[in-house]
């Protein structure tokens, strides 16, 4: 999922490792495909939470047909393929999170004093990773 904001189109999915392919409709109804788009057609910025792509420098977008879906963009996003690579934090809320639905069964926890038992530092763990857009 692609947002294009000229002159730049901002990938929401992060944090991004590669970009795969772009694939548009052209005027003339034909699909074209850019696979591993990269210098110095397309200038790529992979290194803070929302990845960014533009046209490289002195060129410009391809003209695609003007209807929604008439581009897409394919690339690989997450931490890596070796769980030691998601970071600490992330991994600790996960566990803790599936703890408590093996332990709590129901939709809220009740403690034997019969209060709600609510864990608000739980979820401040992910915050670091947590992209706002708007």
């Amino acid at each position: 999922q692609a947002k294009t904001l000229f002159p730049y189109t901002t990938l929401f999915r992060s944090p991004v490792q590669s970009i795969d392919s772009l694939t548009y409709t052209d005027m003339g109804g034909v699909q074209r495909v850019v696979t591993a788009p990269g210098p110095p057609d397309y200038a790529i910025d992979l290194s803070g939470l929302v990845a960014r792509m533009t046209p490289g420098f002195g060129r410009v977008w391809p003209i695609t047909l003007p209807q929604i879906g008439s581009v897409r963009i394919d690339y690989t996003a997450g931490f890596g393929a070796a769980s030691d690579s998601v970071p600490e934090e992330i991994r600790q809320w996960i566990l803790v999170r599936v703890n408590t639905a093996f332990e709590n069964r129901e939709h809220d926890v009740v403690l034997q004093r019969g209060t709600v038992a609510v864990l608000p530092y739980l979820d401040r763990l992910l915050d670091e990773y947590t992209v706002h857009l708007a």
